[in-house]
Protein backbone atom coordinates (compact mmCIF):
# COMPACT_ATOMS: atom_id res chain seq x y z
CA UNK A 1 0.00 0.00 0.00
CA UNK A 2 2.68 2.35 0.50
CA UNK A 3 2.89 5.00 -1.74
CA UNK A 4 -0.88 4.59 -3.12
CA UNK A 5 -3.56 6.96 -3.14
CA UNK A 6 -6.28 6.42 -0.59
CA UNK A 7 -9.10 3.69 -1.88
CA UNK A 8 -12.43 4.74 -3.43
CA UNK A 9 -14.86 5.26 -0.24
CA UNK A 10 -12.00 6.04 2.53
CA UNK A 11 -11.58 9.42 3.90
CA UNK A 12 -8.93 11.36 5.69
CA UNK A 13 -10.12 13.61 8.69
CA UNK A 14 -7.74 16.23 10.72
CA UNK A 15 -8.55 16.71 14.46
CA UNK A 16 -10.59 19.87 15.03
CA UNK A 17 -11.25 21.19 18.75
CA UNK A 18 -14.14 19.07 20.63
CA UNK A 19 -16.40 20.63 23.42
CA UNK A 20 -15.71 21.86 26.46
CA UNK A 21 -16.55 19.74 29.54
CA UNK A 22 -19.07 21.23 31.57
CA UNK A 23 -17.04 22.36 35.25
CA UNK A 24 -13.82 21.53 33.49
CA UNK A 25 -10.89 23.86 32.39
CA UNK A 26 -9.70 22.16 28.80
CA UNK A 27 -6.37 22.72 27.48
CA UNK A 28 -7.43 23.25 24.30
CA UNK A 29 -7.56 26.89 22.51
CA UNK A 30 -11.47 27.44 21.99
CA UNK A 31 -13.20 30.95 21.03
CA UNK A 32 -13.49 32.21 24.82
CA UNK A 33 -10.33 30.54 26.13
CA UNK A 34 -6.61 31.44 25.18
CA UNK A 35 -3.81 28.43 24.15
CA UNK A 36 -2.55 26.76 27.37
CA UNK A 37 1.02 27.11 27.41
CA UNK A 38 1.08 23.39 28.16
CA UNK A 39 -1.04 22.66 24.75
CA UNK A 40 1.42 24.92 22.64
CA UNK A 41 4.67 24.45 24.42
CA UNK A 42 4.74 20.90 22.28
CA UNK A 43 3.76 22.02 19.11
CA UNK A 44 6.21 22.65 16.76
CA UNK A 45 5.68 25.91 14.86
CA UNK A 46 6.95 24.33 11.33
CA UNK A 47 3.98 23.80 9.73
CA UNK A 48 3.06 20.27 11.14
CA UNK A 49 -0.39 19.93 9.55
CA UNK A 50 0.27 20.91 6.34
CA UNK A 51 2.87 18.32 6.35
CA UNK A 52 0.43 16.01 7.60
CA UNK A 53 -2.22 16.82 4.87
CA UNK A 54 0.65 16.35 2.07
CA UNK A 55 1.40 13.34 3.69
CA UNK A 56 -1.91 11.88 4.00
CA UNK A 57 -2.66 12.74 0.41
CA UNK A 58 0.30 10.97 -1.36
CA UNK A 59 0.26 8.17 1.36
CA UNK A 60 -2.23 4.65 2.05
CA UNK A 61 -0.61 3.30 4.87
CA UNK A 62 -1.00 5.37 8.30
CA UNK A 63 2.27 4.03 9.20
CA UNK A 64 3.77 5.67 6.45
CA UNK A 65 2.02 9.23 6.64
CA UNK A 66 3.51 8.97 10.22
CA UNK A 67 7.45 8.57 9.30
CA UNK A 68 7.26 10.45 6.44
CA UNK A 69 5.96 13.98 9.05
CA UNK A 70 8.58 12.69 11.30
CA UNK A 71 11.15 12.85 9.36
CA UNK A 72 10.29 16.58 8.08
CA UNK A 73 9.51 17.55 11.38
CA UNK A 74 13.29 16.38 12.73
CA UNK A 75 15.02 17.60 10.14
CA UNK A 76 15.32 21.25 11.13
CA UNK A 77 13.81 20.79 14.73
CA UNK A 78 16.57 22.63 16.97
CA UNK A 79 13.83 23.85 19.32
CA UNK A 80 12.62 20.22 20.50
CA UNK A 81 9.24 20.28 20.11
CA UNK A 82 7.34 17.59 18.96
CA UNK A 83 3.79 16.42 18.00
CA UNK A 84 1.41 13.64 19.21
CA UNK A 85 -1.25 12.12 17.30
CA UNK A 86 -3.34 9.32 15.67
CA UNK A 87 -3.46 8.93 12.00
CA UNK A 88 -6.77 6.66 10.81
CA UNK A 89 -8.22 6.14 7.34
CA UNK A 90 -11.60 5.10 7.69
CA UNK A 91 -13.02 2.91 4.69
CA UNK A 92 -16.93 4.35 5.07
CA UNK A 93 -17.92 1.27 2.52
CA UNK A 94 -16.59 -1.26 4.61
CA UNK A 95 -15.90 -0.06 7.94
CA UNK A 96 -12.45 -0.92 8.06
CA UNK A 97 -10.57 1.71 10.36
CA UNK A 98 -6.19 1.39 9.48
CA UNK A 99 -4.42 3.89 11.86
CA UNK A 100 -1.38 4.81 13.66
CA UNK A 101 -0.34 5.87 17.18
CA UNK A 102 2.43 8.64 17.01
CA UNK A 103 2.73 9.00 21.13
CA UNK A 104 -0.95 9.77 21.25
CA UNK A 105 -3.52 9.27 24.17
CA UNK A 106 -5.19 5.75 23.00
CA UNK A 107 -8.93 6.18 21.41
CA UNK A 108 -11.68 4.16 23.19
CA UNK A 109 -14.01 2.02 20.81
CA UNK A 110 -17.51 2.38 21.66
CA UNK A 111 -19.56 -0.33 20.73
CA UNK A 112 -23.44 -0.50 20.98
CA UNK A 113 -24.57 -1.79 24.72
CA UNK A 114 -20.88 -2.32 25.78
CA UNK A 115 -18.76 -0.72 28.01
CA UNK A 116 -16.25 1.59 26.11
CA UNK A 117 -12.46 0.27 25.93
CA UNK A 118 -9.33 1.74 25.11
CA UNK A 119 -7.75 0.29 21.98
CA UNK A 120 -3.71 -0.34 22.94
CA UNK A 121 -1.97 0.01 19.23
CA UNK A 122 1.18 0.38 18.90
CA UNK A 123 1.95 3.38 20.81
CA UNK A 124 5.01 4.60 19.00
CA UNK A 125 7.19 7.58 19.62
CA UNK A 126 5.75 10.87 18.95
CA UNK A 127 6.65 12.79 16.02
CA UNK A 128 9.64 15.56 15.68
CA UNK A 129 11.77 13.48 18.17
CA UNK A 130 13.65 10.62 16.89
CA UNK A 131 13.63 10.68 13.05
CA UNK A 132 14.27 6.58 13.11
CA UNK A 133 11.22 6.20 15.31
CA UNK A 134 9.12 3.82 13.15
CA UNK A 135 5.28 3.98 13.16
CA UNK A 136 2.76 0.45 12.61
CA UNK A 137 -0.43 0.09 11.27
CA UNK A 138 -2.99 -1.14 13.06
CA UNK A 139 -6.28 -2.79 11.69
CA UNK A 140 -9.81 -1.58 13.39
CA UNK A 141 -13.74 -3.03 11.72
CA UNK A 142 -16.30 -0.89 13.12
CA UNK A 143 -19.55 -2.15 12.99
CA UNK A 144 -23.05 0.13 12.36
CA UNK A 145 -23.59 1.96 14.92
CA UNK A 146 -19.87 1.69 16.87
CA UNK A 147 -17.78 4.63 17.70
CA UNK A 148 -14.42 5.60 17.78
CA UNK A 149 -13.49 8.36 20.63
CA UNK A 150 -10.23 10.34 20.01
CA UNK A 151 -9.64 13.10 22.09
CA UNK A 152 -6.31 15.01 23.15
CA UNK A 153 -4.85 15.40 27.06
CA UNK A 154 -6.32 18.14 27.55
CA UNK A 155 -9.66 16.50 27.85
CA UNK A 156 -8.64 14.08 30.39
CA UNK A 157 -6.36 16.43 31.92
CA UNK A 158 -8.69 19.11 32.35
CA UNK A 159 -9.19 20.28 35.97
CA UNK A 160 -12.28 21.01 37.72
CA UNK A 161 -12.50 24.03 40.82
CA UNK A 162 -11.26 21.53 43.18
CA UNK A 163 -8.10 21.04 40.63
CA UNK A 164 -9.23 17.50 40.54
CA UNK A 165 -8.28 15.75 36.69
CA UNK A 166 -10.89 14.77 34.65
CA UNK A 167 -8.74 11.05 34.25
CA UNK A 168 -9.27 8.67 31.68
CA UNK A 169 -11.21 6.36 33.74
CA UNK A 170 -13.94 9.18 34.21
CA UNK A 171 -14.00 9.47 30.62
CA UNK A 172 -14.14 5.81 30.05
CA UNK A 173 -17.28 5.74 32.40
CA UNK A 174 -18.71 8.64 30.63
CA UNK A 175 -18.44 6.81 27.30
CA UNK A 176 -19.63 3.59 28.45
CA UNK A 177 -22.91 5.33 29.68
CA UNK A 178 -23.66 6.59 26.29
CA UNK A 179 -22.76 3.32 24.24
CA UNK A 180 -26.58 3.38 22.97
CA UNK A 181 -25.70 7.42 22.28
CA UNK A 182 -25.15 8.92 18.09
CA UNK A 183 -22.01 10.71 17.66
CA UNK A 184 -23.75 14.20 18.26
CA UNK A 185 -25.20 13.22 21.45
CA UNK A 186 -21.93 11.70 22.93
CA UNK A 187 -20.35 14.94 21.85
CA UNK A 188 -23.32 16.95 23.37
CA UNK A 189 -23.02 15.24 26.37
Amino acid sequence: MAGDRLPAGCETVLARPGPMVPGYRSAWPTATSKPDPDTTAHTPQTGWRSLLKGAARRLANPADVLADVNRELCRENQTLMFVTLICGILNIKTGEVLYANAGHNPPLLIRKAQKAVFLNPFRALMLGGFTNAEYRTEVLHLEPGDSLFLYTDGVTEARNEDRDFYTAERLQTKLSKLNQASPLETIEA
